[in-house]
C-alpha cells in the first residue's frame, strides 16, 4: 500500500476559487465575490464531473463552507444544500453501494429520518419550505465527510482545505466590523461571528487531534502548529464566545483523553497566548478584550452578557411547561419566542429550539443520538486511540448550547463524529499496514 498525501493540486483549485472571491470582499466588492465565488466552484466541480471524480468533487465542496456560507447571504441562498447535494449525486451516479453502506449506519440514518420529518411539518405549519431547511446542510454535510473519508486523502485534504478558506474569509473582512467573521461593507452588511467561529473551533481541535494525523500533517509539526496558530487567532478575533467555549471543551477531551496530543497542545496554547497578546494591543484587539469582559462583568446583567441568550433559557421552562409533550410544533420558534420574550427571534440554541419545537419527543430523540454518538467515540478511541470522533461530537455538543446546530459546518461535525463506527477503523488499520511495510 504506498504512502498518501495531501492533494496539492485541489488545494490549488480550491485557492482560486475563495482567495480571489475574499480578495473581492476586501477591497469591498463582495457582491462580486460571491458571484465569482460560484461560478468558478461550478467551473472546477464541472471539470471533476467530467473526469467522473467523486473524491475531487466532493474534496472541493467541502474544503469552500466556511466561504460559501459567508457568501450565502449575497448571492444564491441555497449554495451549499446544491453543492452537497450535487456531491450525493455523484456517488449515488458512481458508487451507489456506497450509499447503501452509509444508509446501513443506524445513527445515520435515524438523524436524516428525524430531521426530514422535522422539516416537512415546519412546512406543513407554515407554508414555507424554506422553514428549518437548513436541516438539510446537517444530512448531506455528514453524509459527504463519511463518502469523503473512504479515502483519508481527500478527507485530509478537504480539512486542509477547510483551514485554507476560514483564513481566506478572515482576512478578507479583516478592514470591517470589530468582530472578525461579519462586517459593513459600503451599505451591505455582511457574515456573523460565529460563521467564522464554528469552523475555526473545529479544525483547531482536528489539528491537534491524534498527532495530526486527519490533516495528514502527523510528519509535518511547524505545518501543523501553523494552521493551529491560525486558526485559533482568527477564533479569538471572531468574538464569537459560544465558538471559545466549544473549542475549549474539545481541547479540554483532548488533554484528558489524548496523552500522545498533551505536549503539542502544550506548545500550541503558549505559542496563541503570545500572538494574542500582541493582538491586544491593536485597536481590534483591544474591541475583542471588551466582547470578554462583557462576558464576566459582574455589573452588567446576565442578558446583556450572553446577547439576550439567557432570556430564552430563563422562559424556556415556561414554553415546555405549555406543551411538554409534543411542543408548539415545528417551525414555530420565532412567534413562541417573541411571545415570551417579546423579540421576534429564533431560538438562539439547538437545545431550545428542540425543547420548543418538538417537546420531550424530539428533546428526548435528539439526546438519543448525541448520546450514541459519544458512546461510538468512546469505543473507538478505546479500540484505536484515535480521539478525533468524541472530541468532534463533544465539541459539538457545546455548540448546540449556543447557536441552531442546524447547518453544513454542523454536519462536518457529526460527520467526522459518525466516522468513529465506519470509515476511521479501516483507515488506521490502512495506516498500520502501511507503516508495518516502511519497517520491512
Amino acid at each position: 500500500m504506498r504512502s498518501v498525501d495531501l492533494h496539492w493540486a485541489l488545494l490549488a483549485q480550491l485557492a482560486g476559487c475563495v482567495l480571489p472571491a475574499m480578495a473581492a470582499v476586501f477591497v469591498a466588492k463582495p457582491l462580486l465575490g460571491a458571484q465569482y465565488t460560484l461560478a468558478s466552484l461550478l467551473a472546477v466541480l464541472g471539470y471533476h464531473v467530467m473526469r467522473r471524480d467523486r473524491f475531487a468533487f466532493g474534496c472541493i465542496v467541502l474544503g469552500s463552507l466556511p466561504v460559501l456560507a459567508l457568501m450565502r447571504g449575497l448571492f444564491f441562498y441555497y449554495g451549499e444544500v446544491a453543492l452537497l447535494g450535487g456531491t450525493c449525486l455523484m456517488w449515488l451516479a458512481l458508487s451507489p453501494e456506497r450509499l447503501v453502506h452509509l444508509w446501513r449506519d443506524q445513527a445515520w440514518r435515524w438523524m436524516t429520518v428525524g430531521l426530514l420529518v422535522f422539516w416537512w411539518l415546519s412546512m406543513l405549519m407554515t407554508g414555507s419550505y424554506a422553514t428549518n431547511l437548513r436541516s438539510f446542510e446537517v444530512i448531506l454535510g455528514s453524509a459527504c465527510i463519511v463518502l469523503v473519508a473512504e479515502r483519508r486523502s481527500y478527507l485530509a485534504t478537504a480539512l486542509v482545505g477547510m483551514v485554507m478558506s476560514a483564513a481566506a474569509l478572515g482576512f478578507g473582512l479583516l478592514p470591517y466590523g470589530d468582530r472578525l467573521g461579519q462586517g459593513v461593507v459600503g451599505e451591505t452588511s455582511i457574515g456573523n461571528p460565529i460563521l467564522l467561529g464554528m469552523p475555526c473551533a473545529l479544525l483547531v481541535v482536528i489539528s491537534l487531534a491524534d498527532s495530526g494525523r486527519w490533516m495528514l500533517v502527523e510528519r509535518r509539526l511547524v505545518l501543523r502548529i501553523v494552521f493551529c496558530l491560525t486558526m485559533a487567532e482568527l477564533l479569538i478575533l471572531s468574538g464569537s464566545r459560544g465558538s471559545w467555549v466549544a473549542a475549549l471543551s474539545g481541547l479540554m477531551a483532548l488533554m484528558v483523553f489524548s496523552r500522545q496530543d498533551r505536549k503539542i497542545l502544550l506548545v500550541a496554547v503558549a505559542c496563541v497566548a503570545v500572538v494574542a497578546t500582541l493582538w491586544l494591543s491593536t485597536g481590534r484587539g483591544q474591541k475583542i478584550a471588551q466582547q470578554f469582559e462583557k462576558t464576566v462583568d459582574s455589573d452588567r446583567t446576565l442578558a446583556n452578557r450572553t446577547s439576550g441568550r439567557s432570556v430564552q433559557w430563563s422562559v424556556i421552562p415556561q414554553v415546555f411547561a405549555e406543551s411538554p409533550i409534543w411542543g408548539w410544533g415545528p417551525g414555530s420558534g420565532k412567534d413562541v419566542a417573541a411571545i415570551y420574550t417579546g423579540r421576534h427571534l429564533g431560538w438562539h440554541a439547538l437545545y431550545l429550539q428542540m425543547i420548543g419545537e418538538t417537546g420531550l419527543i424530539g428533546t428526548s430523540l435528539l439526546f438519543v443520538f448525541l448520546g450514541a454518538l459519544v458512546v461510538r467515540g468512546v469505543r473507538h478511541w478505546k479500540t484505536s486511540h484515535e480521539i478525533a470522533p468524541l472530541a468532534s461530537i463533544l465539541t459539538y455538543m457545546v455548540v448546540g448550547a449556543s447557536v441552531s446546530g442546524l447547518d453544513a459546518i454542523s454536519g462536518v461535525f457529526v460527520g467526522l463524529a459518525l466516522l468513529a463506527g465506519d470509515v476511521a477503523p479501516r483507515l488506521v488499520l490502512a495506516q498500520a499496514r502501511t507503516a508495518s511495510r516502511r519497517a520491512a
